[in-house]
């Protein structure tokens, strides 16, 4: 875990536009990342989830398939662990939404999973085959909508919500 960093950008809007062909990132969440680049320090190895706030996102997260870097806004969301698992689910692993037309299994907000936006924390046994093998996934002409998160809800702690998940 990295220490805090203050931004010396504004960072109101920074999800306001879509990303371009060419980025999976808004031009200011571009902006954002080389800023911190700059002044920090990085691990290839590592993903990055930076948390938000006074943003003036309607998303609660944002992290593009197979990227580094996830943002979390943390004034929608009531349940920063979920919402964080839940990026890295998109960023790390390459899962999507349970509601998605590429991976269809149920309508938006009727499971218990994880990768719906619902109060669930579970994953199927697909989805943990992906975790421990990705797919190698394309991401030029991937919708915005399917890194976004938009979902409220609560839980205690990521490792234990993953554990959790891995037990069942």
């Amino acid at each position: 875990m990295a220490d805090n960093y203050t931004s010396e950008m504004s960072l109101e809007g920074l999800d306001d536009e879509e990303s371009s062909t060419l980025s999976a990132y808004s031009s200011a969440m571009n902006k954002f990342k080389r800023e911190y680049r700059r002044n920090n320090s990085i691990d290839r190895d590592a993903y990055y989830v930076f948390l938000m706030s006074g943003t003036g996102s309607s998303k609660s997260g944002y992290m593009p398939f197979k990227r580094q870097y996830g943002f979390i806004f943390s004034d929608n969301t009531n349940d920063l662990t979920k919402t964080i698992a839940h990026e890295l689910g998109h960023g790390a692993f390459r899962l999507r939404h349970t509601f998605s037309n590429e991976g269809y299994i149920a309508s938006q907000g009727s499971t218990n999973n994880l990768m719906d936006y619902s109060d669930g924390t579970k994953l199927y046994k697909h989805q943990w085959d992906l975790v421990h093998d990705p797919e190698n996934v394309n991401t030029l002409f991937e919708d915005d909508e399917e890194s976004a998160t938009s979902i409220k809800v609560n839980s205690e702690n990521i490792l234990a919500l993953l554990n959790s998940n891995k037990r069942s």
